[in-house]
């Protein structure tokens, strides 16, 4: 699922939401002069109009927001459309700053909406991240023990369940081997996920392998 696909399923609240906040500019005076992290020492000129209003700095003839404090750490965590909307600048510039400050394109602040929202339109839609339905939604019937189990894949076949999976977890910048997913799902669920919530499923899996990374 792509931001611009997710971005459908949420309302400004979620859209705009700061998860790592609050955030303040650091006291100043103008005429300060600060460290910028991405152009070095600047001059503080003026304070943006922007919801969050921020010490805009002036190195030679060029002006913009100085880079420090709050600002530095939102680029870091924060996803881009939040930062866009809270400082009032557009993604190509988030895009450049977090180029610079050696920043993932899906970091934190972007996970959580998939996380959050991506997995709870799975839920809603009962539609797979990569198109294809749901196969594990409904909790099973005492009735259905002999079909669960006939409809399991032969040895040797992959699971489509866990097929689903690793294509949702690849949405979220995850790229895990399937052996790795099923020892994450055996840990979580001894047994099984026949019942479970697919969208339960897909953030308990990635905030387990998150954990493992760090």
């Amino acid at each position: 699922m792509k931001l611009t696909e997710l971005n459908q399923n949420m309302n400004d609240d979620q859209r705009f939401a700061l998860h790592f906040g609050p955030y303040h500019a650091p006291p100043f005076h103008y005429g300060d002069v600060v460290m910028d992290e991405v152009r070095g020492e600047v001059t503080v000129v003026k304070l943006s109009d922007a919801k969050i209003p921020w010490p805009i700095g002036k190195l030679r003839q060029g002006r913009s927001l100085i880079m420090y404090g709050g600002l530095a750490d939102a680029i870091r965590r924060e996803s881009n459309q939040a930062v866009c909307h809270w400082w009032g600048i557009t993604p190509q510039t988030v895009i450049k700053w977090r180029k610079v400050l050696k920043v993932e394109p899906l970091n934190a602040g972007s996970r959580e909406l998939f996380v959050r929202y991506g997995c709870l339109d799975i839920r809603r839609t009962g539609i797979g991240a990569n198109g294809i339905p749901v196969l594990f939604n409904r909790k099973p019937k005492k009735t259905d023990a002999a079909k669960l189990k006939a409809d399991r894949p032969a040895k040797g076949e992959p699971d489509p369940a866990i097929e689903l999976l690793l294509d949702a977890l690849k949405g979220l910048g995850l790229s895990p081997a399937p052996q790795v997913v099923m020892e994450a799902i055996a840990a979580l669920y001894p047994t099984g996920i026949a019942g479970q919530d697919q969208g339960d499923v897909i953030r308990k899996t990635f905030l387990h392998l998150q954990g493992k990374r760090q």
